[in-house]
């Protein structure tokens, strides 16, 4: 009876040390964090300040870096002017260095600067005479900004800053021309654009 007894308390003894190892084995184990999402590569934008007022301003900004952008500007347009009605071609063509400090490429704040070059030009009556005119500006200086690029794609960006300016036009008609050169100034940078980032 005895050894019956030893028996059947050792087969207790195996079966509850065998079911704590069971045990241990099943416990879960810290699963590896998800793997953070990789950045779009590419943001192309509109303003639709500039469309307001008659010009078509694509921006083009490419990823090189988890934390720098580097975009493309240009934009071409016919705007009128509104007390003559008269119609004028302006156009412009720049840049932008982009680096988010917080956040990322496709949520962040954004530091960095600007370089832009522009024109317009237009013909026009004046005292029964015609007479042609064309400006050329170029404006550069740091900015400060935000932007988001939703789930499905979609997104957004705000900047300000403030640009150092200067700028040259030329006018000639009736047999005479003239040219001036406007003292350079400081002008606010207001970018508001929204566009599709992939």
């Amino acid at each position: 009876m005895t050894s019956r007894f030893l028996f059947a308390s050792s087969v207790v003894v195996g079966l509850l040390l065998a079911s704590r190892a069971a045990r241990a084995d099943e416990t879960p184990q810290k699963a590896d964090p998800p793997a953070e999402k990789e950045d779009r590569r590419v943001y192309l934008s509109l303003s639709p300040v500039h469309l307001l007022l008659g010009i078509g301003e694509l921006t083009g900004e490419v990823r090189v870096h988890r934390k720098i952008g580097v975009a493309g500007i240009a934009g071409f347009g016919k705007p009128k002017d509104g007390l003559t009605d008269t119609r004028y071609t302006a156009w412009e063509l720049g840049g932008q260095l982009v680096t988010y400090p917080i956040g990322h490429f496709d949520h962040g704040m954004q530091l960095g600067v600007e370089a832009l070059y522009a024109g317009v030009s237009g013909e026009s009556s004046f005292g029964g005479q015609r007479i042609s005119a064309s400006a050329q500006g170029f404006a550069v200086g740091p900015m400060i900004g935000y932007k988001l690029a939703t789930d499905i794609g979609f997104s957004f960006n705000v900047q300000g800053g403030v640009a150092y300016f200067a700028a040259a036009g030329q006018a000639s008609g009736g047999g005479a021309s003239a040219t001036s050169i406007a003292a350079p100034t400081v002008l606010p940078i207001v970018n508001l654009n929204a566009g599709w980032s992939f």
